[in-house]
């Protein structure tokens, strides 16, 4: 080493020296020399590289993970914040509303009270069978149960507002445990808050990644969501096959040789929700033991309808509840109380306690539900008699269906209380009907059982899971469109065989009827004859009748020509829909019909023209004897008719004192609450005056002559809203001394926006007084301004013990002192501009009405800017205006100026001055002449001359 450093100076190698002395020191540095001399000999360049490899790990351990010197992110303003959040669009949590289901959503009925045998429909009133409710047993109203509830209510409280685990576990849950339990024939019992979730929480608590289920293809919504949840491997079998089930066990047991142990489980269900059927489960646990599975069963619908004493399945098939692994139960159908159970052995439920989600981390059943099921299963064991009069009401509604009918068949099994109906094969093969096609048809015929008095459901199917593929959705197994018929032990045999024919009746009425008839069908029939008429009118019931026939008359097809079915084929579906009824107008007399027509009848009749007849417009009249009419339909709606006219016989409303049209009446409900009369859209009441009545002067006197004051107030009532506004056009009402302040405020002074109502007519109505109900008319004004585009309150002229104007003028100036915010001409001035045609009769009106006044003063100023209108000396002048669409606007005066009764001319100079491209038509009274001011003038009318006569020739020609 000397001769190698000599020429370095004596520091340097004195440093170098202690630092080999140092190195010797170190452990098994003699051992790193020798090989770094013996690497360096043999073979340089691996040294070389692993001192780089050695660089390159200390400057990779002492790097740090990411630089944090450098910013990435490219720094944004706050505008192109803004425009980012605006560009995003959030994805939507569920899928679009499909024409079909917004339809049926629309159509959906809504019940009001408890849900027994009989219920009431929301909005109509009507009181339906309600065959759509698992109220089997009609616990629900059983006064022990009730009772019962009510004590525990006061003793536990509503709910424990905790998960079992913590403190949500109170001594009647652990009672209902036990109950169900021993009931089930099993040594443990957990009981879950929510049906739904009980087996789809108790599967991924068993199984995980890596294991294996086998499940029935029919398999509910509930199992199929625990299934995505485990993420297991899951094999199908085909629906209730026991050779396709043992198929599949042994493939599974075959690809499994050689492998690591995994769990194993067959999961079904003992009756099937979609389909109704009953599992054959002697024959699963055989194979259950066979290939060493584990069996999960569903009795979820089973469960206290099956059984004499309602056990389920197992009881039902002599099946010993031991050799099925996990019996899973809902408490929520036939035993009246919610939430669902587990039975099984002591180590399977306390596994749950900790690992089942829905049991960990939701709030406990509320203790009244787990009274609830404890007491509706003791009845079951007391009462078998229960189970046995359901059998028998199912036998008895299953017999109306099945066998009588020609178009559907009941797959469910005949101890189901559940009847799921669906076409026949051979039905859906002729007529060529798609999925949708028989949910549509199917629909049709629910909605024909609800008009006559039976309330069903249709079968749902279950949504897709989330991620499938269409490729995926088209393998998977669906359930086919039926209609889900629910048994009670509420209703006795006759009125269960009673809504049978009823549902029954109305499949095969929908199925004869011409919207689902393919090939030779009645439009053929009637177009191989004559065309239909788009338009008709009828004036008799009998009439009616007769059309209703008509339609609903199937042809019989040998009896036409062969030429005549060539004519059939030549028409396209295009040109038979152009011979349908479009518009119907029904008028119908009390007079002369008074005694044949019901509310059910017309109903009916009115129901069957809308479905023969697709988007056919009905307008119905009813002159006089209708009050009997309306009452009755409060039982049955007319959802077809967008037309209503109602033309009142005031002596005969006066002599029928059950019906009175009051600020309560339900005349007003049925018109605007939009339940009876769901597609209405136009409504024109009128009163009919006979020759023994005085004339309306009078019937305002008799209306004042109630009241105290001239100026009384109207009651201070809340406004009941009517939801039909909603789809109103038009309404126009004339003559009627029940239209009070209080309808008025129901009708336009609550929250209910009309925003489809265009026209507003209100004339003559002797119980809106000018002076007492102010604020009425004034709520009436600005609501109507806002809205709609056409505009007529005619008020009646007032009537007082002196004749005097100027009291009135004196009494009506006070009360607009009183409160100026309610003056009806400050009111028009601000809201009216918006306004296409405006007709007002007032008892006193004043130039506020106009708007302000501009330069122009001369009453026959020339005004070129305005627009001509067509002459035709037919028409008068208003009407021509109107169907120019130019602005128009009528103001009657009864009785003179509120301010000053005798300064017309003030009020024609402010009428001229204004500068809106509007015409003005001022009448002082009935009679006492009218002045034609500004606005769209073919010809020049001078002061004084009425608007209401034609034009004459020699104006023509100007």
């Amino acid at each position: 080493m000397n001769s190698t450093f000599a020429d370095l100076p004596p520091t340097a190698l004195h440093l170098i020296d202690t630092a080999i002395a140092s190195f010797h020191r170190l452990p098994g540095s003699a051992i790193a020399l020798r090989y770094i001399r013996s690497s360096y000999q043999d073979d340089p360049v691996r040294s070389l590289v692993e001192l780089f490899l050695f660089i390159f790990a200390v400057r990779y351990l002492l790097a740090p993970a990411y630089s944090t010197s450098k910013r990435k992110n490219v720094p944004l303003t706050e505008d192109e914040i803004d425009e980012l959040v605006d560009d995003w669009t959030p994805e939507a949590l569920t899928s679009e509303e499909t024409t079909f289901e917004r339809t049926e959503n629309e159509k959906r009925p809504v019940i009001t009270g408890p849900a027994g045998p009989k219920a009431k429909l929301a909005g109509s009133g009507r009181m339906v069978t309600n065959l759509g409710s698992y109220n089997h047993f009609n616990f629900a109203a059983k006064p022990e149960l009730i009772d019962k509830g009510i004590s525990t209510v006061r003793t536990y409280g509503v709910g424990p507002c905790s998960p079992p685990g913590f403190y949500g576990t109170q001594d009647v849950h652990m009672k209902s445990e036990a109950d169900i339990a021993a009931h089930v024939g099993l040594p443990a019992c957990i009981i879950y808050a929510q049906s739904f979730s009980t087996i789809s929480s108790m599967l991924p608590a068993f199984s995980k990644r890596g294991d294996v289920i086998v499940a029935d293809k029919a398999c509910n919504f509930p199992i199929r969501k625990g299934l995505q949840i485990s993420r297991s491997s899951v094999r199908w079998y085909e629906h209730n096959d026991m050779a396709d089930l043992e198929r599949v066990l042994q493939r599974v047991v075959k690809e499994g040789q050689g492998k690591p142990l995994t769990r194993r489980f067959i999961v079904t269900e003992g009756l099937f929700e979609c389909v109704g059927d009953m599992v054959d489960l002697p024959k699963v646990v055989e194979l259950k033991l066979k290939y060493k599975f584990r069996l999960i069963l569903d009795e979820t619908w089973s469960y206290g309808v099956l059984g004499r004493a309602g056990r389920g399945v197992t009881e039902h098939q002599n099946v010993d509840p031991t050799q099925v692994d996990m019996i899973v139960g809902g408490l929520a159908g036939a035993l009246a109380s919610g939430g669902g159970f587990c039975a099984s052995t002591n180590e399977v439920v306390e596994h749950q306690r900790l690992s089942a989600a829905a049991y960990t981390y939701s709030a406990a059943l509320p203790a009244l539900l787990a009274t609830t099921a404890s007491e509706t299963v003791a009845l079951l064991q007391e009462q078998p008699q229960l189970i046995q009069t359901l059998r028998e009401n199912t036998k008895a509604l299953r017999a109306q269906l099945d066998p009588r009918s020609e178009w559907i068949r009941c797959t469910s099994a005949p101890e189901n209380p559940v009847l799921i109906l669906v076409l026949m094969d051979k039905h859906t093969s002729d007529r060529n009907l798609s999925i949708a096609d028989q949910e549509a048809l199917l629909q049709d015929a629910v909605d024909e059982a609800l008009a006559n008095g039976v309330l069903v459901t249709r079968l749902r199917s279950p949504p897709m899971a989330i991620g499938t593929s269409a490729r995926d959705a088209e393998r998977e197994w669906r359930p086919r469109p039926g209609i889900k018929v629910c048994v009670t032990t509420g209703l006795s045999r006759k009125e269960t065989e009673a809504a049978g024919k009823t549902v029954r009746h109305a499949i095969t009425s929908v199925m004869k009827g011409r919207k689902w008839q393919k090939g030779v069908t009645r439009d053929h029939y009637l177009a191989a004859q004559e065309p239909l008429y788009t338009d008709v009118k009828i004036t008799a019931y009998s009439r009616f009748v007769k059309l209703v026939d008509t339609l609903r008359k199937v042809p019989v097809v040998s009896t036409i020509s062969p030429q005549q079915r060539l004519r059939w084929f030549k028409l396209s579906d295009a040109q038979l829909r152009e011979r349908d009824i479009k518009h119907l107008s029904l008028v119908l007399d009390g007079s002369v019909d008074g005694q044949r027509i019901t509310g059910a009848a017309l109903s009916n009749c009115i129901g069957a023209v809308a479905r023969k007849c697709d988007n056919v417009k009905i307008h119905l009249t009813l002159n006089g004897g209708w009050p009997r009419w309306m009452s009755q339909l409060e039982k049955f709606g007319l959802s077809n008719v967008t037309e209503l006219t109602l033309v009142l016989d005031e002596a005969e409303l006066e002599l029928d004192g059950s019906w009175r049209w009051t600020a309560t009446s339900p005349l007003w409900d049925l018109l605007f609450c939009g339940s009876s009369f769901a597609d209405l859209k136009k409504v024109y009441v009128n009163t009919k005056k006979g020759h023994h009545q005085a004339s309306i002067q009078d019937s305002v006197g008799r209306a004042l002559s109630h009241h105290d004051s001239p100026v009384e107030k109207a009651t201070s009532k809340p406004a009941v809203p009517f939801y039909g506004l909603r789809r109103m056009e038009e309404v126009v009402i004339a003559h009627s001394q029940h239209l009070t302040p209080n309808v008025m405020g129901s009708l336009f002074g609550s929250d209910i926006i009309p925003q489809c109502l265009t026209k507003l007519e209100i004339v003559d109505c002797p119980s809106l007084h000018a002076l007492g109900h102010l604020t009425a008319i004034a709520i009436l004004l600005h609501r109507a301004l806002q809205l709609v585009k056409h505009l007529k309150l005619h008020l009646c002229r007032l009537v007082s013990r002196s004749s005097d104007s100027e009291v009135l003028s004196h009494q009506y100036t006070h009360k607009l002192d009183e409160h100026p915010e309610e003056h009806p001409c400050n009111i028009v001035r601000e809201l009216g501009k918006r306004i296409q045609h405006l007709d007002l009769a007032l008892p006193f009106v004043c130039s506020n009405i106009f708007p302000p006044r501009s330069k122009i003063s001369n009453i026959f100023a020339e005004k070129p800017d305005y627009p001509t209108i067509s002459r035709n000396p037919v028409d008068t002048l208003p009407a021509r205006i109107k169907a120019a669409g130019c602005k128009y606007r009528r103001l009657i005066c009864w009785h003179g100026i509120c301010r000053d009764a005798h300064k017309w001319h003030d009020m024609r100079e402010s009428a001229v001055s204004i500068e809106e491209d509007v015409s003005w038509e001022l009448i002082m009274g009935r009679h006492m002449g009218s002045w034609h001011v500004g606005g769209c003038l073919p010809v020049r009318f001078h002061a004084d001359d009425e608007l209401s006569r034609p034009f004459t020739e020699a104006e023509m020609e100007m």
